[in-house]
């Protein structure tokens, strides 16, 4: 069995939406909450499970996930059947699930269980094997019964730990892959008050072992191994069991200093047959390698209570003899099914090691798609929400649905509570540093430093006050809640309540009183609520709850003052009178922690949010909405996969917003319960989706969508003409103006007429060919050299097409691989490929002679190794001087030699290969523009091929357009002029995947039929009139300028206070069209002009990328590289600028992926290098 792909990206799915068309489901792609834990590769090498705050399963060939969503707490563990039919996960509640691989689908729920520390499948996968303190059990699963039972750590050895109440435990427990055996190790540290330099005096610290334990257990027989002797001084820390051997690792004392030793066991002799010595490395996490030869352990580095990124330490257990070890996990490390690789989670990325070349070779994968939602503020009046996501606050606006803001907070500081200000908005970082910004993000008004361990959120008081509270050590003077003037920053007031644990405060809807809520520990243990003066801050009353409240997590105040429900860490909810301090009414929520609550505004309902303070869970990740008099429960909102952070109601009642550590912010109609949910990331990556799956997302947010059929995952681009529905998601937000919907209804309209109607609706289709791929290339190569096995076959038609793509490019142009001679509906072959340097991503796909498409096959890997050389060739036409001289420009052909000089200066300073073809004036014509495809012919894969057109754009009749060649017929352009599909044919099929085109032509963008257009017969004085711009140019000097067009002068399309809906689709949709994968960027669009003037002594447009690429200019996150992207939002930004907006460049065509390098700069370009005189 040969593996055939890897794991490359570690973005997992957060929320699953069901689509009408046959079983389709759209799966939101984002980072796990709470980190990647454990992974567990299927088999046949094609899934990876993950385990952690939720199961996610990822296909390994596309990289992407889907979540199985069961779960409600941490996942224990997990195992895939023998046969990797079946997936089996156990729960903190005591439940296992069982799925089906085949389908993705939850098949049984085994309840009643004792929580499972380990689960697995027997060889048959007839029964599930479960493991933990209480022993194990086999359970035939399909008929939900146990069939046996085996005690695995005995009576005595419990009831010794019992006794010694001052013991901390550690339980560690396997189960053989074959099922056979199962073991136990673990031990006690003994308690004892001790003073540290970190948290001071009286502080519990572990500082003697007394107690361990150590079995294995045959399963067949339930006799125990006896004659394994393990030193009794040993407290173990983990072991792994293979089906041969058994290893452990532990700790002991010698000489007054800790000591760490790893021992290995034969299970068939019961002897020891290696003992590694891990000095001072406290091996935490085990790991025996599938074959058993070698093994994996992760250590962590102790300092006090806290513990930090250990080492990964890989044996070769025929030879005891360490490999290697590197900094590179945080958790247990996990084999590959074949034993090559070995990877481990650390946070939310995947670091893994090919076996061969440890501890060298290792690499970081995963999404920078972070997944913890905080905190929210909305403001209705401006339509806009602010939330936090760790070190980051946004904001969005709701009317256009995307983030206008990004604020960095403070390094290191998690934001938990963020909210708009009068002049901006506030952030609470949970170090206590508060911040309040101006609403533009770019400065700082103040900054207020309130001095507790946890600082947990801010309260507004009135428009300047805000109360900041968390948990402090009263015993040190830290006071638990603060006033501040966030104006000025000055400190107004600060109280010690709580015994210095405040969960919170609730101002009165009169504003005249406030409630503080927490937790005492001064006497004995119990909850507490605190009311106060608003105004004289005098405390009114104190109130403890009860004998077994530890604290109390949120409350809610009714606007008469006297009445309030807490919500309790122990799953309560109470109605108390806050004068007299009596429990009105006790209500029991059955395992769920109420951590938000909300009054609506009518009063007549409040709802509840479910998360779990500290390290408890709630059972449910739901909202609940009661009656606020019956208490009784009237609906409930399911939805969030993780635990509820906050909620607020509209100003109307009617909606409810929630926000969720399962990344979302979800705005819920509580009508009919259905809900819009925004994911967002940065400024220019986020999605917003609806219950239904129709979704807007920003170009870089489609990496947020993957789509699944059954058991296929798919990438965006396959069904995002049909679900990306913007018109759809603003009109249901409920912000847009009836106007602007009609805009992007038309933007959606319009990006449907220009592709196939039919062909996202025919890949799910019954009929639809099917294809296979497979390949052994690793995760990542160091020579590009691979081969694709590839299997197609059609049930009723023959195959007529083979396509492949690499980063969007087609390996065999855009007409794809003829197969119709070959008359058969099977195709197999091995198909060799070059891949390029860096990331690549392959997608392969055939056609039937009906025209169905199969669903695309896809698998990413990365070229690390050198590859071949990168050079830029770069084919530069400029036409100042026509044929028909009445048509001559000034600086069209001073463009192409600036541009040709610059891009040779830039690869001389990086030592690239530079080649160039200059096609100036009459050497310009059709015949000598098409004789390049030759020469391009022969480039590599590396290689970036850059083509530069200036000159006249023309469109004819059928606004079709052209490029003006040096005898161009003006009146009749299709005769001698160069059609826009003629530079497409130039580039199509060619060995470069780096393919980059620039025209500063009129009308270079593309054409809106709807809109306006300039008639062929059009006057030429209108062409080429003069006009003045008045206009800043490079220094700064406002000048006024002499500009002359490019092409033929149009009337300005209809525009509204938007912008057209041809335009908004070219800005908002991706590109599905690029056939011949390059990005094209236009000087104008479809129904402008490109101006040249004498203040630029260049077309505008080209003035600007000599600006971006001779000074550095369009390296905008200033890494010394130059990617297409960014110079293609330089350009766009600073022409518009530079023309007030009467030129605005287009991306004709781009690329979905592969945002490759322009070039790089290192240094500015001397002028005097590019510059060409006599201008």
């Amino acid at each position: 069995m040969s593996r055939s792909f890897f794991l490359l990206s570690t973005g997992l799915t957060l929320v699953c939406f069901s689509l009408y068309a046959q079983n389709l489901s759209i799966e939101p792609q984002l980072q796990p909450p709470g980190g990647v834990g454990d992974i567990v590769y299927s088999p046949d090498g094609k899934w990876v499970a993950i385990g952690g705050a939720e199961l996610h399963l990822m296909h390994i060939p596309s990289q992407k996930t889907m979540m199985l969503t069961h779960h409600k707490k941490n996942v224990l563990d997990f195992n895939f059947s023998a046969d990797g039919h079946y997936l089996v996960s156990s729960n903190p509640d005591g439940n296992i699930y069982i799925w089906d691989m085949k389908k993705a689908a939850h098949i049984t729920t085994l309840t009643d269980t004792a929580i499972a520390q380990k689960v697995r499948f027997t060889q048959d996968g007839r029964h599930i094997i479960t493991c933990g303190h209480w022993g194990i059990q086999f359970w035939d699963w399909s008929l939900q019964k146990i069939t046996k039972t085996y005690t695995l750590i005995k009576p005595e050895e419990w009831s010794e730990f019992s006794r010694r109440g001052s013991c901390i435990m550690q339980e560690h427990y396997a189960i053989s892959p074959d099922g056979q055996w199962a073991a136990a190790a673990g031990g006690g540290s003994c308690w004892e008050f001790t003073s540290t330099p970190e948290y001071g005096s009286n502080v519990k610290m572990p500082r003697y072992f007394d107690l361990s334990f150590f079995r294995v257990i045959n399963l067949e027989t339930g006799e125990a191994l006896d004659q394994i002797r393990i030193p009794k001084e040993i407290n173990w820390n983990a072991l792994s069991l293979g089906n041969k051997k058994i290893a452990v690792s532990g700790e002991f004392r010698k000489d007054e200093a800790l000591k760490y030793s790893i021992l290995v066991y034969n299970l068939e002799t019961q002897s020891m047959s290696r003992q590694l010595d891990a000095d001072t490395n406290r091996i935490i996490n085990l790991t025996l390698s599938p074959d058993e030869t070698k093994l994996v352990g992760v250590s962590l580095v102790v300092r006090g209570l806290l513990s930090d990124r250990g080492k990964v330490f890989l044996w070769d257990l025929t030879r005891s003899k360490l490999i290697g070890a590197n900094k590179m996990a945080s958790r247990k490390v996990h084999f590959s099914a074949d034993g090559t690789l070995m990877s481990s989670g650390f946070e939310t990325y995947l670091i893994t090691a090919p076996v061969r070349s440890f501890p060298t070779g290792i690499y970081i994968t995963g999404s920078d798609f972070s997944s913890n939602v905080y905190h929210f503020d909305l403001d209705e009046n401006n339509a806009r929400i602010v939330f936090s996501d760790r070190e980051q606050v946004r904001t969005w606006d709701l009317r256009r649905g995307v983030i206008e803001r990004n604020f960095i907070g403070e390094k290191d500081q998690t934001i938990r509570g963020v909210g708009f200000t009068s002049r901006g908005l506030i952030a609470a970082g949970f170090r206590g540093t508060i911040t309040h910004w101006d609403s533009s993000g770019a400065t700082k008004l103040v900054t207020m430093q309130h001095p507790v361990l946890n600082l947990k959120n801010v309260t507004r008081i009135n428009d300047s006050v805000y109360a900041s509270y968390g948990v402090g050590i009263p015993s040190l003077n830290m006071d638990t809640i603060r006033f501040w003037n966030i104006n000025n920053g000055s400190l107004q007031h600060f109280i010690t309540a709580h015994y210095g644990q405040c969960n919170g405060l609730r101002l009165s809807p009169d504003k005249k009183l406030w409630v503080s809520f927490g937790g005492e520990e001064k006497n004995s243990p119990s909850g507490s609520v605190c009311v106060w003066d608003a105004v004289t801050w005098e405390k009114k009353y104190d109130h403890h709850i009860g004998d077994k409240t530890v604290a109390v997590i949120q409350a809610l105040l009714y606007p008469d003052n006297k009445t309030a429900v807490l919500a309790t860490d122990d799953a309560e909810r109470l109605v108390i009178n806050l004068e007299t301090g009596v429990i009105n009414r006790r209500m029991n929520d059955s395992g769920n922690y109420a951590v938000t609550m909300e009054l609506s505004p009518d009063g007549r309902t409040y709802a509840c949010g479910n998360g779990g303070p500290w390290l408890l869970g709630s059972k449910d990740h739901d909202i609940r909405i009661y009656d606020a008099q019956t208490h009784r429960l009237l609906r409930v909102l399911k939805g969030h996969t993780n635990k509820v952070e906050k909620i607020q109601f509209t100003h109307d009642g009617q909606r409810l917003v929630s926000c969720s550590y399962d990344g979302t912010i979800r705005f819920w109609n509580l009508t009919d319960q259905t809900y819009i949910s925004l994911i967002g990331i940065s400024e220019d990556t986020y999605a917003v989706f609806a219950h239904d799956g129709n979704y807007l997302t920003s170009k870089r947010g489609r990496d947020l969508v993957a789509f699944r059929s059954g058991m296929k995952m798919m990438t965006f681009d396959q069904f995002d003409l049909v679900y990306n529905r913007p018109d759809i998601i603003l009109s249901r937000l409920g912000y847009t103006s009836s106007e602007h919907l009609a805009i992007y209804k038309q933007a959606y309209e319009k990006r449907r007429a220009k592709n196939p109607p039919a062909s996202a609706q025919l890949m799910l289709q019954t009929d639809a060919p099917d294809l296979t791929i497979h390949t052994d290339a690793p995760p990542e190569v160091s020579s590009p050299d691979i081969t694709l096995h590839i299997r197609a076959k059609d049930k009723n038609n023959i195959l007529s097409t083979l396509k492949l793509k690499i980063n969007d490019v087609p390996l065999y142009g855009r007409s794809g691989l003829d197969l119709r001679s070959r008359n058969s509906p099977t195709y197999e072959a091995d198909i060799p490929i070059t891949l390029s340097l860096g990331k690549n991503r392959i997608q392969v796909w055939v056609t039937n002679a009906a025209g169905t498409e199969s669903i695309p096959e896809t698998f990413e890997t990365t070229v690390t190794g050198s590859a071949d050389s990168s050079d830029v060739i770069l084919v530069s036409v400029g036409i100042a001087n026509y044929k028909n001289s009445d048509y001559n420009l000034t600086y069209s052909r001073k463009d192409a030699q600036e541009i040709s000089a610059v891009y040779e200066a830039l690869q001389k300073k990086t030592g690239g290969g530079f080649e160039k073809i200059l096609l100036l004036d009459s050497a310009a014509t059709r015949e000598s523009i098409l004789n390049i495809r030759k020469k391009l012919l022969t480039t590599k894969p590396n290689d970036r091929v850059v083509l530069f057109f200036a000159g006249h754009g023309l469109l004819d009749a059928k606004t079709d357009w052209y490029f003006a060649t040096y005898d161009t017929d003006f009146d009749n352009p299709a005769k001698r002029g160069l059609a826009y599909s003629a530079i497409e044919d130039i580039l199509d099929g060619i060995p470069s995947r780096r393919r980059i085109v620039f025209m500063d032509a009129c009308h270079s963008g593309e054409v809106d039929t709807d809109s306006p257009m300039p008639t062929a017969n059009a006057d030429r004085s209108a062409a080429t009139m003069a006009r003045g711009i008045k206009k800043k140019i490079g220094d700064g000097e406002t000048v006024t300028q002499v500009v002359s067009t490019r092409g033929f002068f149009s009337k300005k399309s209809k525009t509204t206070g938007l912008q057209n809906s041809f335009e908004l689709m070219r800005e908002i949709f991706a590109d599905l069209q690029n056939s011949i994968g390059a990005t094209v960027i236009s000087s104008a669009s479809g129904t402008e002009v490109a101006l040249e003037g004498d203040a630029w002594k260049n077309g505008v447009f080209t003035f600007t990328i000599l600006q971006g690429l001779a000074y550095g200019k369009a390296d905008l996150d200033h890494d010394g590289t130059i990617r297409c992207t960014e110079l293609q939002a330089y350009v766009i930004g600073t022409v518009k600028k530079l023309t007030d907006g009467k030129q605005s460049p287009t991306a004709r065509k781009e690329k979905a992926f592969d945002d490759f390098e322009v070039t790089r700069f290192l240094s500015p370009v001397d002028p005097a290098v590019w510059r060409v005189s006599g201008y």
